[in-house]
C-alpha cells in the first residue's frame, strides 16, 4: 500500500506558496491518516473515506492519492486566505463547492475553524490551523483538472462565479434574487402565524449548519439555537438574533440598514 501526491496537486501546490508572499508549502503526503492519507492507507472507517464522494469503491477513482495540501503563512495572509475561501463556501450556489470537501483555517480571531463543504457547517479546528491553511479535496475529484481551475479561482484569484463560469466554458449564473437578500433585515423568532421566512433565513440555516437544524427557511427556535452558538463561537453578543453584527460575520462585509 502507499500514498503518492497527483503531480497537478503538487504543481497547484507550488502555485499557491508562489501566490502569498509568507506562504511555505507545508505537505501533501502523510500516512497517519486522513485526507493526506490515500484510501489504501487510510484505517477502515476513517472520515476522510466514508462520504459519498470519497468512497472507492464503489468509486472508481484511484486509491493510492493523497487529497490534501497544507500551506503555513503569517496571520495576515492566513485572514486573507480565510476570506476567499469563506466567499465560496458560504454561497450554497457557488459550483466550486462541488470539488473540495473542507478547509481548516482562520480569520484573525477567536480560534480556527473548520469550513465543511459537503454540510454547508462550520466547528472548531485545531488551532495549528491558525499558521497553516489545511484545505481537502472529494477523492473524486483529485484527477479532475476542473477541480485545480476551481482551486486556483477561490484561493489565488478571489474572482466571482462569473467570471470563474467563463474561465471553464460555461454560462453564466442567474442574477440573484432581490427578495429576503441576506444582510438586508434582522432575523429573529416571531410566533406563529407571522414566523419569519425567506432566502436568508436559509442562508443562514445553511451557513451554520445542523445546530440550526433543517434548514426549510423557516426561523425559529433550533435556528436562534444555532445562531447563538456561532454568536458565541465569534465573541458578539449572544441574542439569537441575526442583526447587523451578525450580518458582518456572516457575510464578511460591514451591513447597515
Amino acid at each position: 500500500m502507499s500514498s503518492i501526491a497527483y503531480q497537478p496537486m503538487r504543481d497547484f501546490a507550488s502555485e499557491w506558496d508562489a501566490a502569498y508572499a509568507s506562504a511555505v508549502f507545508s505537505g501533501i503526503v502523510a500516512l497517519s491518516g486522513g485526507y493526506h492519507a490515500s484510501i489504501e492507507d487510510s484505517r477502515v472507517g476513517s472520515y476522510s473515506v466514508v462520504r459519498v464522494d470519497d468512497k472507492a469503491p464503489p468509486g472508481t477513482w484511484p486509491r493510492n492519492l493523497s487529497a490534501a495540501i497544507d500551506m503555513s503563512m503569517n496571520s495576515t495572509d492566513m485572514v486573507k486566505q480565510y476570506w476567499r475561501i469563506w466567499r465560496v463556501f458560504s454561497n450554497p450556489a457557488d459550483p466550486r463547492r462541488a470539488f473540495f470537501n473542507a478547509f481548516d483555517c482562520w480569520d484573525g480571531s477567536g480560534d480556527a475553524v473548520r469550513l465543511d463543504f459537503v454540510t454547508g457547517g462550520q466547528s472548531w479546528a485545531d488551532n495549528t490551523h491558525k499558521w497553516h491553511n489545511h484545505g481537502e479535496w472529494r477523492r473524486r475529484h483529485v484527477t479532475n483538472p476542473t477541480s485545480y481551475i476551481a482551486a486556483r479561482s477561490m484561493l489565488l484569484t478571489d474572482e466571482g462565479i462569473p467570471a470563474y463560469l467563463a474561465r471553464i466554458g460555461g454560462a453564466p449564473p442567474p442574477p440573484p434574487s432581490t427578495g429576503n437578500v441576506p444582510g438586508t433585515r434582522t432575523l429573529r423568532v416571531i410566533a406563529a402565524p407571522n414566523m419569519m421566512n425567506g432566502a436568508d433565513v436559509k442562508f443562514v440555516q445553511t451557513f451554520i449548519g445542523w445546530r440550526c437544524g433543517t434548514p426549510d427557511g423557516w426561523y425559529g427556535n433550533g435556528t436562534a439555537n444555532g445562531v447563538r452558538w456561532y454568536q458565541g463561537m465569534r465573541g458578539i453578543q449572544v441574542d439569537g438574533e441575526v442583526g447587523p453584527v451578525t450580518w458582518t460575520h456572516l457575510l464578511g462585509r460591514a451591513v447597515t440598514y
